[in-house]
C-alpha cells in the first residue's frame, strides 16, 4: 500500500491500496505479449515491434517494474530498434505506446 500526502499537511493522508498485480504487467498479459517473471521486478516478454526483429525473432525484450530510481519502471528490447522504443507514461493507458502484437505503431 502507498499513503499520498500534501506537503505540509499530515492530516490529508489517503490510503491507496496497491494493485494485486502491477497493472502493465496486466496489460501485457492481456494483450498476449507477456511470458513470464524473471525475479526482482523484471519481466520477460514480446516486443510489441517483433515483426521490426531480424528473422521475427521473439527474443530479447524485458519489462522492468517502477522502483526508487526509474518511477514509471522501463521497457528494453536487445534488437536493433532499442534506442527507438522505451516505456513512457501515459495518461489515458498503461501501455497506450505499444501497439497489440501483429499492428503497427
Amino acid at each position: 500500500m502507498t499513503i499520498s500526502r500534501s506537503i505540509g499537511n499530515d492530516a490529508d493522508d489517503v490510503l491507496t491500496p496497491r494493485a494485486a498485480e502491477n497493472p502493465v504487467v496486466a496489460a501485457l498479459k492481456a494483450r498476449g505479449l507477456y511470458k513470464t517473471p524473471l525475479g526482482s521486478g523484471k519481466h520477460d516478454m514480446t516486443c510489441p515491434w517483433v515483426q521490426e526483429h531480424t528473422d521475427g525473432l521473439d527474443t530479447g525484450a524485458a519489462y522492468f517494474e517502477p522502483d526508487e530510481f526509474y518511477s514509471v519502471g522501463g521497457f528494453c528490447c536487445q534488437h536493433s530498434h532499442r534506442d527507438k522504443y522505451h516505456i513512457r507514461p501515459c495518461s489515458n493507458s498503461l501501455v497506450c505506446a505499444m501497439p497489440r502484437r501483429g499492428t503497427s505503431r
